[in-house]
Formats: structure tokens, sequence, C-alpha cells
């Protein structure tokens, strides 16, 4: 009987307990409508509610004379103890802590608000986010609202929001979105176009990258790259966040200008449907081939090409898997994948004319002398200004993705030329605490995009040199490259890029904490002192980074460069050497393995060393060694000889294990709460 009366009341408990733990109090609800609306209003502001404190994020140009608040509750609500009616001002609740009462409930509040840039307000049809964020490619309508300096600069209807992104979307819990307007319209004071694109910058804490990169990309002459503003977006009334609204890479008016083959390629089959036509490609019987297949291509069976297939074409460079979700595309000869962004839905012709001149370039870069088999060196296949302009502008900020992912060319029709432009995607650049290819990117030394190489991870199956990385073996783009640096303002005037940065960093502030304390510190002890010192810590090391990193690239392009490159000679994969030296410097030889970056020996083969020429006739280096480079060009090949035991080839130290074990284990911590109870009803009940 005591047994059962213990378990009966050690249930009562932990109901009472949990109970007490969910329930909100006195007050369901609070909102506020910071100009003044009703309470329905799409610009009404939800408090935010996380490990038992209470946030309120309101926008910069809140108006707390003419706000007002909301509430849902069970008694008479006090603000400080003065008395709050819902609907009513909310003068009272300026920037702070408060504490808000409702009989014998408290809530401990804090007020935080924006300062600087404009506010996004978005509602989706259905009202709720669960149906766009259970998938990327989910779709909705939605109504948005702008706000900037006060004034109410648009209110139009969204053809739809969707999400958007790679690893941005599976990795964080921060989403990025994808908005469409039905006609081109302006925005946050940038051209009209109907397609935008809302970046959430989770992995930037200092929330700066993407507008510094862009202007910094705008600043050195990277044509058609894209404007931005931050902003701070509001989503069902829920702060979402310190977000990057930028016009979106895609061909047309004020975005890339160059001829619209997807407009031409619908003019020449009138009343087709472009979009539900079969696809084809080099697969058997003409169907589409996936990634793995060197050479291939895929394509839209339209009926009818245009007169001019020669342009224009967006082209990016991008992952395997990713390719496999595209719709037109190809894989080079040598194993890198291109999506054809623009026309997205390509026909078999244009299809294979731009896999052809791309993959012309890409031997003439392969050879050792520029040539391809045609006779044509590879500066004929690119406008080679903005290539090293391009080049300088990745190497500069040793970007995770470097010439992997997010990469563009585009060619436009009458022109022989592909065009490396426009440049994307900073937030794992401009200092990032990660490693890929044996390149430390958080470190401002050493090379990274003229030395890269495409590991075959993530199910993609070729290990070859990045488009970059290729560039860079030819001493005449080297030279380039350095007198680029020397006439832009990257070698002219270093100090107006810190400057650019720690601009945009001082205009972000106010909203920077707000979103660092809305997705990484509302649970921390002192949530806004976290956010504070957070984003400070973190622009400091990108300011470092980047002025350091300045520095280091200038002292490379202003001395006689010498590059060493190590040749696996029969195995397979790469390594590269990082440090910078000029012509009668020393470097150390390297092993077959740094790092994630590696050289795997052939089948039944041990690695012995190093040797200055392939047939082991030459000089003999071991790993540690220094070699000095008496030119700008030198390269090592590996020796193998017959193996001694049963040796394996090296692992990737990048796939190691992750254990960590820091997530929160519900079942674990209510067998605690039970044993706890149980003791105490034990004791009482001397229960054994």
């Amino acid at each position: 009987m005591k047994k059962s009366i213990f378990l009966l009341l050690t249930a009562l408990l932990l109901f009472s307990l949990c109970a007490g733990a969910y329930a909100a109090g006195g007050i369901d609800v609070l909102k506020i409508n910071p100009y003044g609306e009703d309470e329905a209003a799409i610009d009404t502001v939800s408090w935010y509610v996380s490990s038992g404190k209470y946030f309120l994020f309101l926008p910069a140009d809140t108006d707390l004379t003419a706000a007002k608040v909301y509430f849902t509750a069970s008694g008479d609500v006090t603000v400080d103890g003065a008395p709050v009616v819902s609907g009513d001002s909310a003068a009272a609740f300026t920037a702070g802590t408060h504490t808000l009462s409702c009989g014998d409930a408290t809530y401990p509040l804090t007020v935080l608000q924006s300062s600087a840039l404009p506010t996004v307000f978005i509602e989706t049809a259905s009202g709720s986010l669960n149906y766009l964020l259970a998938n990327k490619e989910n779709k909705e309508p939605a109504t948005i609202r702008v706000y900037e300096n006060g004034e109410l600069t648009l209110d139009k209807e969204l053809k739809q929001i969707k999400g958007r992104g790679n690893s941005t979307w599976t990795e964080c819990p921060k989403k990025p979105f994808n908005i469409k307007f039905d006609k081109k319209t302006a925005l946050l004071g940038m051209p009209k176009a109907k397609k935008w694109s809302l970046l959430a910058n989770y992995k930037d804490d200092s929330a700066i990258k993407t507008p510094a990169g862009l202007e910094l990309g705008r600043t050195l002459g990277i044509p058609y790259t894209s404007e931005c503003r931050n902003a701070d977006l509001y989503l069902n009334g829920e702060y979402y966040g310190n977000f990057s609204v930028c016009e979106s890479v895609e061909v047309g008016e004020n975005r890339v200008e160059i001829t619209d083959l997807e407009k031409a390629n619908e003019t020449a089959n009138p009343g087709v449907e472009i979009e539900a036509l079969p696809r084809g490609g080099t697969g058997a019987n003409g169907s589409v081939q996936n990634h793995t297949v060197k050479g291939s291509m895929k394509w839209v069976n339209i009926p009818n090409n245009p007169a001019d297939i020669s342009g224009g074409y967006l082209l990016e460079l991008d992952f395997g898997v990713r390719y496999n979700e595209e719709v037109s595309g190809f894989v080079s000869n040598y194993g890198q994948w291109v999506v054809v962004k623009s026309p997205e839905y390509a026909s078999e012709a244009e299809v294979r004319y731009i896999a052809a001149l791309y993959n012309e370039a890409e031997e003439a870069l392969l050879s050792s002398n520029g040539y391809n088999s045609r006779g044509k060196y590879y500066t004929e296949y690119f406008d080679m200004e903005t290539l090293a302009k391009t080049y300088l502008f990745i190497e500069l900020q040793k970007s995770l993705d470097t010439a992997i992912s997010s990469f563009y060319f585009y060619k436009d029709a009458g022109s022989d030329l592909l065009v490396a432009a426009p440049v994307w995607d900073f937030d794992r650049g401009f200092y990032t605490p990660e490693w890929r290819c044996a390149s430390d990117m958080s470190s401002p030394n050493g090379w990274h995009s003229s030395s890269f190489s495409y590991s075959g991870s993530n199910g993609d199956p070729f290990d070859t040199e990045t488009f970059l990385s290729l560039c860079f073996r030819h001493e005449d783009f080297r030279e380039l490259a350095a007198n680029t640096w020397k006439s832009t303002v990257l070698g002219t005037a270093p100090a107006q890029v810190d400057a650019l940065f720690s601009g945009h960093y001082a205009q972000n502030a106010a909203s920077r904490q707000m979103n660092l304390v809305r997705w990484k510190y509302a649970s921390a002890a002192s949530p806004l002192t976290s956010a504070t010192s957070g984003g400070d810590s973190y622009f400091s090391k990108v300011s470092s980074f980047v002025h350091n990193r300045l520095a280091v690239l200038d002292a490379a392009f202003n001395s006689d460069l010498a590059m060493l490159y190590y040749d696996a000679n029969g195995g397979s994969r790469h390594i590269f050497n990082r440090e910078i030296v000029a012509v009668g410097g020393k470097v150390t030889v390297l092993g077959t393995q740094v790092h994630d970056s590696y050289i795997a020996a052939p089948a039944g083969k041990t690695f012995q060393g190093w040797n200055t020429k392939a047939d082991g006739t030459g000089k003999t280096y071991q790993p540690g060694d220094k070699i000095q480079l008496n030119a700008k060009t030198t390269k090592l090949y590996a020796m193998w000889d017959a193996p001694q035991g049963n040796p394996t080839n090296p692992t990737n130290p990048s796939q190691s294990d992750n254990n960590d074990n820091d997530d929160f284990d519900f079942l674990q911590w209510l067998r605690h709460i039970f044993k706890v109870i149980g003791d105490f009803w034990r004791r009482v009940f001397k229960i054994k």
C-alpha cells in the first residue's frame, strides 16, 4: 500500500513540477506593435521565450510614444509595478531589463532595440513557418512590409517565399530564404527585380562578411557583383535575426546583364511548357547521367533551338552531389561539375556547346605549356582581367568553397570569353576556424586558392585540382595576379579595405547583439554581455585576419614568386606547398599527408621520398628537409617501392569520428528526477 501511495504521489508531484515549468503563469502572449497599429498587423512583434527568460527584440525605428502593447493574461499586468492595459501605450517597454507581473507570476523581461538598419516583416499565407522549414523546396505566398528610418517604403504581396542554401540550410538552425515578387520590385534602395536572397549568415558572428565582401567585390570591379543591405527580419511576428538582403545571382536586367537565352528558348518554342519537357543526357538511351561520369552532360529535350546559342550562359562550379539536384549541366573531362544556371532548362545543343568550350579551356589549363590540342592558349578562353581579380579576391578571403562551389562564370552571345564573375558566398571566408585541403583558414599566412584540390569527399568520386589552382600553375598567370594586386585597392590602399569591414561592423552593432542573443546566447547567464563579447571577439579575428592577410599577400606579390609542386608520380590525390617564398628562398619538404590533404600510394607500393626527376635520377629529398627554390616553378616527384609487411594507404583525418556528447538527454534527466523524488518519499514512508 505504501508503495502504491508513494508511486502516486511521485507521479502527482512530477506532473505538478512539469505543469509549473510549462505554464506561462498569468501571461500567455505578449506583443508590441512598434508603429501603433492593431494587434493583427503584420509588423506586430511577439516576445521570445527561452530557458525561462523573456525577450522583446524591437526594430530600429520603434516609436515608443506611438507603440502599443497587446497581451493575453489571466489577471492584471504590471511592468516594474506600474499597471499596463492590453491595447494601450507600450511606453514602459524601454530598452533594458523589466519585471512583468500578473498575480503571483513574474517574468524577467529584457527589451533590446536595433539601430541604423531597416526592418523587413514577412507574414506567410499559413501564418506559420512549419511548412517552409519542413523542406527547402516548399514555397508559399506571403506579404512583405519594409520600414526604413521610420518610413514604410514597401507593402506588397510576395508570390512566394522558400528555403535556400545548401550547408546553411541543412546544418544551421537559422535558415536562409529566397523571396519572389510577381513584378520587378525595388527593395531597400536596390534596383528592381523579382527575385531576392535573404542570407542568414549563421556562421558569421560578426554579421558583416556578406555585405563587406560584396562591397569589396564591386570596389575591385568584378562585374555584376550583387548589391546587399543588412536588415532585421521578422517572420510571422517572430524576430528571426540579422539578415543580408541581396540581389540574387541570375541573368536579367539589374543582375547579370547578358543575353537571356532562357527567354530565347521560350520564344523559339511558343506554347511549349519547357519546364514540363522530359530530361535527357549522355546516359544509356539518352538518359540523364549523374555526377559520377566524367564528360557526361544533361539537358532538357527542347524541340527548337534559337538561331544563336552562343550566349548568354551563367555557369556555376559546384559539388557533384549538388550537381545532381540541378536541371542542366555537365561534368568536365577533368572531373569538374558545372551547373548551367541560365538557361536553367537548357537544350542538348546548348549544353554541348558550352561544355565543349569549357573543356577546351580546361585542356589548355591542364597542359604544362598552356596550349590545348587545338593549338589555343588558355588566355584565349578567359577575360583575364576579371579572372585575376576574382582569384585575388578569393585568395584574400581563404574561402572554404574556393573554386569548388559558388564560383561563377558567364559567357555572353557574340563573345568568345568566359568571365569569372560575379563573386558570392563569404560566410565561411575572411577567417573561419576550419581546415580544408591542408589549408588553415583561420591563419592569414600561406597560399590557399592558388594551391587547392577537391578531395572527393561528400560522395563525390573525383579528386581534382581546383580551377584556380590550375591557373596558378602558369607563371604568366602568377605575374598577372601580382600586377593586378599592385594596381587595385588591395595593393594601393589596404587601409580602405580595413575601413570597409570596420564600417559595416559599427553599423550592425545593435542588430548583431539582438541576433546573437536570439540564436546563440539566450540561455546564457548574461545574454547581452555574452552576445556583445561573442560578436566583438569574432570580429576582432575577422579584422585581424583581413589586415594581416593583406600584408602577407602584399609581400608575396611584390616579390619574385617561387612555387613548389608535388607530383604523385603514379599515386593519386594531391598535397601542396603552402609556404610563400621568393626565388632563392627555402621551404620545408612535406610528407605525403598534411592534415586532410594527402597522396595515396599506388597499389602494393610504399613511399620512399621525393626526387627532382620522375625516374628518380635527380636529387632526393625526405620530408622535413629544406629545398632551395631557384626557379619560379619547381616540382618534386614521389618515389615508390615495394612495401615491407602489409602497409595501408593513409586515411583522411578530416573524417575522424565526432563523439561529442553535449546534447541534452531528456530521458536521463527524467530518470534522475524520478530517483530524487523517489528517494524523498522512501524516506517519508520508510520504504526500502
